[in-house]
């Protein structure tokens, strides 16, 4: 991983984060020095959601709670935020609106 960084930029969901380096979740200690040595040289950006404020208030309360499909819901939602402060037309938004309600059969 380290030797990708050094040719890109890593935008990861808070949640996503927050799921990779969690006690018992599998490369868990890598996956946190692999961050954090990202976010101090810049390659590694962590991207907040409202999703992710959701989950660390609800892990305040249960230190165990695991989301189903928290990490996808917050790349969905960091992914819709970016394409609407981009697209003047409004028709990606709608693309993205549908691809959204088809992935989760809404």
């Amino acid at each position: 991983m380290h030797s990708l960084t050094k040719a890109a930029r890593f935008f990861i969901a808070d949640v996503v984060e927050i799921e990779a380096t969690r006690k018992g979740s599998p490369f868990a200690e890598e996956i946190s020095t692999w961050i954090d040595s990202g976010k101090k040289d810049g390659s590694v950006i962590i991207e907040r959601t409202n999703t992710g404020e959701t989950l660390r208030l609800a892990l305040t309360a249960n230190p165990d709670y695991r989301p189903k499909d928290g990490g996808e819901y917050a790349i969905l939602d960091w992914l819709l935020n970016k394409i609407q402060a981009c697209d003047k037309l409004g028709t990606i938004e709608l693309i993205a609106d549908s691809l959204y309600f088809q992935y989760f059969n809404l």
